[in-house]
Formats: C-alpha cells, sequence, structure tokens
C-alpha cells in the first residue's frame, strides 16, 4: 500500500507539515504554477482563496486554520503529488520540498518546447 500524508494529523505527521509550510511558501511567493499540475479538481482554488481571505497570524496559527477550512481539498491535492511522485512522502522538510519543488520545474521545463526556461532552471 502506498504511503499517504496525513494532512488532519499535521502536527504528528512531519512530511505533512512541512508540505504545508512548503505550500504557504510558495503561495505567498506567487510560485504556484507547476504545482498546479497536480491540480486535477480545482483544489488549490479553494486552498488559495482560503488564504487571500485569511488574517494576517504567524504560520503555525494559519496552518492550524487552514487544516480545519481545507483538509479535504489539501488531501486531494498531496494524494495526487503522491500517485504521480510516491518519493514526496519521505520530505520531512520544506527545504527538501522546495528541492523537489525545483526538480519538479526542471522537468516541466524540459517537456515544454519553446518554455522560457534556460538551462539552470531560471528564466
Amino acid at each position: 500500500m502506498a504511503k499517504v500524508i496525513d494532512i488532519k494529523n499535521y502536527q504528528t505527521d512531519r512530511v505533512a507539515h512541512a508540505f504545508l509550510e512548503f505550500y504557504l511558501s510558495l503561495f505567498k511567493n506567487g510560485e504556484l504554477d507547476s504545482l498546479a499540475t497536480f491540480d486535477s479538481k480545482e483544489q488549490m482554488a479553494e486552498i488559495n482563496h482560503f488564504l487571500e481571505l485569511a488574517p494576517q497570524v504567524p504560520n503555525d496559527q494559519l496552518i492550524e486554520k487552514l487544516v480545519e477550512a481545507r483538509s479535504t481539498e489539501l488531501t486531494g491535492l498531496t494524494n495526487n503529488i503522491i500517485a504521480a511522485e510516491p518519493a514526496v512522502t519521505e520530505l520531512t522538510s520544506s527545504n527538501a520540498w522546495h528541492d523537489w519543488y525545483k526538480q519538479l520545474i526542471k522537468k516541466i521545463a524540459v517537456r515544454t518546447p519553446g518554455g522560457s526556461w534556460n538551462k539552470y532552471g531560471t528564466r
């Protein structure tokens, strides 16, 4: 059986907590484009809508509110990511997620002829 990322229990699931920190970072920096390749059911629109309206609070409080409000969408998104990239179930830090994301962007750039990415993975 494939591993899962237990969003609802992010306090004890290190991978889930790292994913949530990673997602918030991408959201705040407007860098969610490549992650959207895993969003088959518009889950990210719901997650992002919540984040746009959320009060400005520290990340730990924001994560708690986000999981309360959007755990279904977050679980669906992480399940889609795991289906395509099973190794993410081993990513226990936000930095590890960011490293994975850089590799994902490179893969997408290779598959996208005429893209604006150079060989260094930057624009």
